[in-house]
């Protein structure tokens, strides 16, 4: 491959290399060396414009065939008498929810934030408004340790 937007020679090796990848999921390290391709090369043509073309087209077919798949999965899921733990039934409902169209493709993050004490450093200038500091050194309500 001499050029970075030439043509590419489209051999049996590199149809091998591209359904390796896709297909069965491998390494690109696996699929060169399962198909014949050198690894410089393979490392070089998956870069270049009409690989990843064939390679997004051969992935959409990869998904298309595996929805009634997922569908038949997602149903067990929802029928499975087995989870009856609020888990369980969580799984079930998104399974319902998924058969129903109502998934959307979204995911949730859930971020935890601990708070603990220590000191404040403000590195923001003027911008932000001035803190309220408490100084519980003279708080009686903590009390000085001395009864």
């Amino acid at each position: 491959m001499a050029e970075a937007n030439a043509p590419i020679k489209w051999t049996r090796d590199l149809r091998v290399f591209l359904m390796n990848l896709v297909d069965h999921g491998m390494k690109l390290e696996d699929a060169a060396l399962k198909s014949g391709v050198r690894l410089k090369r393979a490392r070089l043509i998956v870069s270049h414009p009409e690989f990843l073309k064939a390679y997004e087209e051969r992935l959409e077919v990869v998904r298309a065939n595996e929805r009634a798949r997922n569908i038949h999965k997602a149903i067990s899921i929802r029928d499975d008498e087995d989870l009856i733990t609020p888990a369980g039934r969580k799984v079930q409902l998104d399974a319902a929810k998924f058969l129903h169209g109502e998934d959307g493709g979204k995911t949730r993050v859930n971020v935890g934030v601990s708070v603990s004490l220590g000191y404040v450093i403000d590195v923001s200038g003027d911008k932000a408004p001035p803190v309220r500091t408490i100084d519980i050194s003279q708080n009686e309500q903590f009390g000085s340790g001395e009864d």
